[in-house]
């Protein structure tokens, strides 16, 4: 799904701050709690933007396949796949080793 609308800035900081813990526990579960909160500096620094009554529309999967009428036109047309693969974590030079990789590092959809 794609979703469509008109992008609002979020400037309320508790807002932005909440919007930031949500994307990271998205992305990476247990990290917000397990690394420092962003400063204030940090938040004022940071842009979020929300959608506004998005609207959704499909994307297509399996073969490209245009309308019939599109073939005519002098345009290339096809897809460019993409792929993204977690690898092995790579440790800061500067961490202390005695801290063990955590779970959610060391398993990240791999």
């Amino acid at each position: 799904m794609v979703a469509l609308g008109k992008a609002i800035l979020v400037e309320a900081p508790g807002e932005k701050l909440e919007a930031l813990r949500a994307f990271t526990e998205k992305i990476v579960p247990g990290r917000w709690e397990d690394a420092r909160q962003p400063n204030e500096k940090e938040l004022k620094a940071t842009s979020i933007l929300k959608l506004g009554s998005p609207s959704f529309g499909k994307i297509r999967s399996g073969p490209v396949q245009d309308d019939e009428e599109d073939y005519a036109l002098p345009v290339w047309a096809g897809i460019v796949p993409l792929h993204l693969q977690a690898e092995t974590p790579v440790r800061d030079e500067r961490c202390d080793p005695a801290i063990p990789t955590p779970a959610y590092a060391a398993n990240y959809k791999r």
